[in-house]
């Protein structure tokens, strides 16, 4: 069964979702991306590091998976059925299609570094502090500053670092998320300080920075959402960059997702000595979720209960 699902897992996704009725969008489709829609569906498609096709969906963030998701989800099936509708596909003839896919280079540092130089650094955004909350205070912060820019189309920019230096970054904006077309997912992390004695982990930047809003004084890490093989190294490498007698704190989404993440970084803080505790809201998606339901009058005080569990 086991390389069954493999296999499915490096099914082209895209070409499937084509033999559904969905039709390419040229407008969004990259060279390291490809989006395509049918109705009111939208979804990107990419192929990830380990030769897994994957797609998020951009009305919700927690519709997002591999190609068995993706049949689970728009046709009804649950997981074994799901598998049986793609070995009949398997079986069938099919025409390669959005073949600009599997061509596309896996990074280009030089393009990334040039992109993110003609972005300017922060100074305000809109989407940031009035949709998100992010109070400008706190954007502006010797913690966060130089850590956002903002490109040519107003998105907040989050670049993301490896071993070897800038390797990409995230773009948010109003109904709109994506990473840089030539650019590989590393990190996103904070500003540091000798004095830090807390490292959270979160799955956005957005989330470290609204935990920050409402428990101040951390040093931050953001994965993107989505683990690649490389990040689970990166993160090791955050935790020993850390003094004696930190604290790893995950404060990824409560979803099944989620929860994979905090037992990677569990792992992680592990291998680094360090203590290890995943802290997540209880009836919310995630801690950007907590700062706007905060109550009248107390902006900073959740008005949700918290959880915390290992």
């Amino acid at each position: 069964m086991d390389e069954e699902l493999e296999r499915f897992k490096r099914l082209k996704l895209h070409e499937y979702a084509a033999s559904l009725g969905y039709e390419l969008d040229t407008r969004e489709t990259s060279r390291r991306e490809t989006v395509v829609r049918k109705d009111g569906d939208k979804i990107s498609v990419r192929l990830d590091a380990d030769g897994h096709y994957v797609f998020y969906s951009f009305r919700d963030e927690h519709d997002h998976g591999t190609i068995l998701d993706f049949v689970m989800r728009r046709q009804g099936k649950n997981f074994g059925e799901a598998r049986k509708v793609l070995r009949a596909w398997t079986g069938t003839a099919r025409v390669a299609v959005f073949q600009h896919l599997e061509e596309a280079p896996r990074g280009n540092r030089d393009a990334v570094a040039a992109e993110c130089k003609a972005m300017k650094e922060l100074r305000w955004h809109e989407y940031l502090e009035q949709e998100r909350k992010l109070p400008r205070s706190v954007l502006l912060s010797a913690r966060f500053r130089g850590r956002i820019r903002v490109d040519a189309r107003a998105n907040a920019i989050f670049p993301h670092e490896d071993e070897g230096g800038l390797c990409g970054f995230e773009k948010r904006n109003r109904n709109f998320k994506g990473f840089g077309d030539l650019g590989e997912k590393g990190l996103w992390t904070s500003n540091a300080f000798p004095e830090d004695r807390r490292l959270v982990i979160g799955e956005s930047a957005i989330d470290c920075i609204s935990y920050e809003v409402l428990f101040p004084g951390g040093r931050y890490a953001s994965i993107a959402g989505g683990l690649n093989p490389k990040q689970p190294e990166l993160i090791l490498r955050a935790c020993q960059a850390m003094a004696v007698g930190s604290e790893v704190v995950s404060v990824t989404h409560g979803d099944a997702e989620g929860k994979r993440y905090a037992e990677v970084i569990q792992a992680m803080a592990g291998e680094a000595s360090l203590p290890f505790r995943a802290h997540r809201p209880d009836g919310v998606k995630d801690w950007n979720d907590v700062l706007n339901t905060s109550e009248p009058g107390l902006p900073f005080f959740p008005a949700v209960r918290f959880k915390a569990g290992r």
